[in-house]
């Protein structure tokens, strides 16, 4: 796997860092999670699919909060 993408979003400030790959990371459950939806069958996955959507969306207003009051 490339990680050349994740030195570009690096700061090298621990805690900005975390909050940045977090914030990619949730959106990759959200997208995979929204592909489910769009193509998936199984109603108790669909269910799973739009938690996860619904409680990464909220992680992510968080994280993007956090970084908009302490980026350093």
């Amino acid at each position: 796997m490339r990680t050349s993408w994740i030195i570009s979003l690096a700061s090298f400030v621990s805690e900005n860092d975390f909050a940045t790959l977090m914030i990619v990371h949730h959106q990759s459950a959200i997208d995979n999670a929204s592909a489910y939806l769009h193509h998936g069958n199984n109603a108790q996955l669909k269910t799973m699919a739009n938690n996860i959507i619904m409680a990464q969306n909220k992680d992510i207003v968080e994280l993007s909060n956090w970084l908009l009051a302490n980026r350093r």
